[in-house]
This record gives C-alpha cells, sequence and structure tokens, in this order.
C-alpha cells in the first residue's frame, strides 16, 4: 500500500513539473508565404514570478549550416507583454541552431533558450507541378505581355517580325566636349565666365 501511494505522488510531482512553463522560450516562426522566407524568432521572458517581463534585453546567436554566426538583437513587441522579435531571413539550405540569451535592466543574464529548424528554400517553388495560371496572368498583365496557349504558338511566332518592341540604346555625351555639350549647358558655363569676369572689374581686381 506504501509502495502505491508513494509512485502516487512520485506521478502527480512529475505532472506539476512538467506544466510549470519555463522562463525564457523561443519558437521559430517561418513565413513560407513570403518571397524571401524570413523565420520570425518570437522569445516570451517571464521572471521569478513568471509574470511577463518586458524590461529586458535580448541577443539571438544564429547558427547557419556554414557555421557562420549572427546576432540579432530582439525588439519588445507592442500588442502582448513580456514578447520579443527579430528577423532572420535564411540564406542557405540545412540546419539551423538558435539560441537567445536574456538579460535584465542591469545586464544580470536571466537564461537562455534555443531552438532549430531545417530549411528548404526550393521547397515553396516546387511544391506543386500544376501551372499557377494566375500568377502567369498576372506578370502578363503588369509587364504589358500576354499568355499564348499551345494551339496558338505557330501563329504567335508567325507574327512576331511584325510586332513592336522598344528598343533601348545607352550613349555617352561628355559635358565638357563642346562638340557635343548641350547649348543650355555651354550658355550657362559662358554665363559664368563672363560674370566672374565683370564681378573682378568692378572690384578692381586683376
Amino acid at each position: 500500500m506504501r509502495d502505491d501511494m508513494n509512485k502516487f505522488w512520485r506521478q502527480i510531482l512529475r505532472h506539476l513539473i512538467a506544466d510549470v512553463p519555463n522562463r525564457i522560450t523561443l519558437q521559430a516562426v517561418h513565413k513560407h508565404d513570403l518571397e524571401s522566407q524570413p523565420v520570425v524568432f518570437q522569445v516570451r521572458v517571464r521572471n521569478k514570478d513568471f509574470q511577463p517581463m518586458d524590461n529586458a534585453s535580448i541577443v539571438i546567436e544564429v547558427c547557419d549550416p556554414q557555421a557562420k554566426k549572427l546576432h540579432l538583437t530582439a525588439e519588445p513587441v507592442l500588442s502582448e507583454n513580456g514578447l520579443f522579435e527579430a528577423t532572420y531571413i535564411p540564406r542557405y539550405n540545412g540546419c539551423y541552431l538558435a539560441r537567445a540569451v536574456v538579460s535584465d535592466a542591469n545586464g544580470v543574464k536571466v537564461g537562455d533558450a534555443e531552438t532549430g529548424w531545417a530549411v528548404d528554400l526550393n521547397a515553396q517553388e516546387f511544391r506543386s507541378i500544376r501551372t499557377n495560371r494566375p500568377l502567369l496572368e498576372s506578370i502578363a498583365r503588369q509587364t504589358g505581355g500576354q499568355i499564348i496557349e499551345l494551339d496558338q504558338l505557330d501563329n504567335f511566332v508567325a507574327h512576331l517580325p511584325s510586332r513592336g518592341a522598344p528598343i533601348t540604346e545607352a550613349w555617352i555625351r561628355p559635358l565638357w566636349d563642346l562638340r557635343g555639350v548641350l547649348p543650355a549647358v555651354f550658355l550657362f558655363i559662358l554665363m559664368c565666365f563672363v560674370g566672374e569676369w565683370a564681378l573682378r572689374r568692378w572690384k578692381g581686381m586683376p
């Protein structure tokens, strides 16, 4: 009977300890819908009474797959007490590790937290093999192009010689080359010389 009671209380104690939140938590939120696929670090800090702690400074150290380290400073989020965020943009595929170090207002270390994740930058692009027609239509509309159906390809190629296309030509005209200088610029330079000469004569200078 005593062994059963001890086992019961050990289970209760284990559940109580497991339910106590950590004072510092670090979470990496992935923004796959954005082009750069950034990662937003969310750090939640609690004081000794496990209440949200706002007067803290947080430095996040990120280690990329090439073992390069970068330090970020997390800023407080106004919409939630005790929440700090920092944004990181991954550049390589592979495994990443982040460690948040929290200090109080006096610079004393409160604690730290770690998290890790894997990045595949091409996963979003190749997640579907179907043609994204709405996206293609949007690009064609914004750039003045058009979508050509497969059965219209021969007709499109036949009319290519008669289609107009903008021609961009780059040219350089040196400002101090009198043969290519603009008349207005040359007149302005001439007026500057005449004005300087007149000012010198008026002041009695040689």
